[in-house]
Parts: structure tokens; C-alpha cells; sequence
């Protein structure tokens, strides 16, 4: 992954025009998981989540802020004149050149607070836009998202499992838009956060069978669109400790 990255990343340097910044330096990446395992449902029914493996990765992390974080006339001048980027690979939705990135993909415990994945070139400067990859992996039975658990409502508890994927092939197994305000440098930590919860908006886990729950029922189909979407993610940036270093 090293070698790989560090060849994108220097690409991007030796494109930019004289005077655009950005030093190659390195940071450190980690996962951090938000108010797992009990999740409240809408109607204040509880989920307690017994087991959560995610398919995480890979994720980049941008120059510029999401499409819609930008003036109207900025959004406007791109369209009539676009800009020349030096990843146009990557460039997933105009975020501009890649600041770093993440490629191993990886599949995590959600009942794990913390993980660490490790240290990656980046090229120094502000960065405010991210895209992470949420796979069908192997690893994770050809899967996303798999849970596992029980849900209670007033004085029935029922177990449940439920899995779910983004549909598509692997450019379209992604969340875009998330927006950030990093600072990367050398000796600064990104700290990528997911909050789960997000994912629960709008499902009732009112099915007649919970085990499985299927794909095309309403719980199903709830979680598989909050998937997709930003706002179970987000994060920052912070000095990197002698131990993460």
C-alpha cells in the first residue's frame, strides 16, 4: 500500500503548479465508533447490537469541500470552465486533488471503540471533503453492513439479523460528500468517525420475520439508504501521540 500511495502522492505534487503548497509529509489514520451497541429507534424502541461488522474502506480525503458546500458562482465557473486536477482518478466529485488516502480495505468491529490503521503519505495543507468505500467484502460475507442483536419494544424482545449493501459495482459502493476540516501535517492524527445511529433513522424493525430481516423490506431498505448517505461520518484532526507515532 505504501509504495502505491506514495507514487499517487507524488504524481499529485510534481502536476501542481509552482506556488499551490502542500509538502509530502505523513499522518496517522484511525476509526473511531460513535454510541455503540444500543441504538433507540424512532418510536423509542431499543436495538442492542450483538455483534456489527463493517466493510470499511478505502477512503479519500479531498482538497476541496462537497459540490454543495460551494458558492453558487464557484459551482457555476467549474461548469463553464473545469478545473485540471492532478488525480482525475480519484476525483470522485470535483473534491480537487487527493490530500491522502486510505486503500486497504478492511472489515471492523462497530462493538470496538477504536482502530487503528495505520501511517500514510499525505500532501500537508487544509482538507474538506471525504470519500469512503463501504465494500461488498469477502471478509464479510459479501456484505457491508452485518448485524446482529435484538430489539425491544415495550415488553417484547426479539432477536434480529440484517445485512446490507450499497448496489452496484466498487466505484458505486461509496458515501461522497462528507465534509471535514483537517488540518494534515507531519506529527497530526486523522481521526475518521462513524456514528452508527445514523443508519436506524426511519427503520421500524417491525417485520413479521427478524431473522433474517430481507433486503427489500422497510427495515431493510431504510438501513441500505442511510448507507449511503454522509451523515453517519465525520472526524478530525489532532496531534499524533508517541505511541500512534
Amino acid at each position: 500500500m505504501g509504495r502505491l500511495t506514495l507514487f499517487f502522492l507524488l504524481s499529485t505534487l510534481m502536476a501542481c503548479e509552482a506556488g499551490t503548497g502542500g509538502k509530502l509529509t505523513t499522518v496517522d489514520f484511525r476509526l473511531e465508533v460513535l454510541a455503540m451497541p444500543q441504538v433507540t429507534l424512532d418510536d423509542g424502541a431499543t436495538v442492542r447490537l450483538e455483534r456489527a461488522t463493517l466493510s470499511f474502506g478505502p477512503l479519500y480525503v479531498f482538497e476541496a469541500p462537497p459540490p454543495t458546500a460551494r458558492p453558487w458562482w464557484k459551482r457555476a465557473s467549474e461548469l463553464v470552465v473545469p478545473t485540471a486536477h492532478a488525480h482525475p482518478g480519484h476525483d470522485f466529485f470535483s473534491g480537487g486533488r487527493v490530500m491522502t488516502e486510505w486503500i486497504e480495505p478492511k472489515v471492523v468491529d462497530l462493538l470496538t471503540a477504536s482502530h487503528e490503521l495505520g501511517t500514510v503519505p499525505a500532501i500537508a495543507g487544509t482538507a474538506r471533503s471525504m470519500s469512503v468505500h463501504l465494500l461488498k467484502d469477502d471478509d464479510n460475507a459479501k456484505q457491508a453492513l452485518r448485524l446482529a442483536g435484538t430489539v425491544t419494544r415495550g415488553d417484547t424482545t426479539r432477536p434480529f439479523t440484517l445485512d446490507a449493501a450499497l448496489p452496484g459495482g466498487f466505484d458505486d459502493q461509496r458515501v461522497d460528500f462528507v465534509p471535514v476540516e483537517w488540518t494534515l501535517d507531519e506529527g497530526q492524527a486523522v481521526i475518521v468517525v462513524v456514528d452508527p445511529r445514523a443508519w436506524f433513522r426511519g427503520a421500524r424493525f417491525e417485520e413479521t420475520t427478524l431473522e433474517p430481516i430481507a433486503a427489500d423490506s422497510q427495515t431493510g431498505r431504510a438501513v441500505q439508504v442511510n448507507l449511503r448517505r454522509f451523515a453517519a461520518w465525520g472526524g478530525r484532526t489532532e496531534a499524533a501521540s508517541r505511541q500512534e507515532r
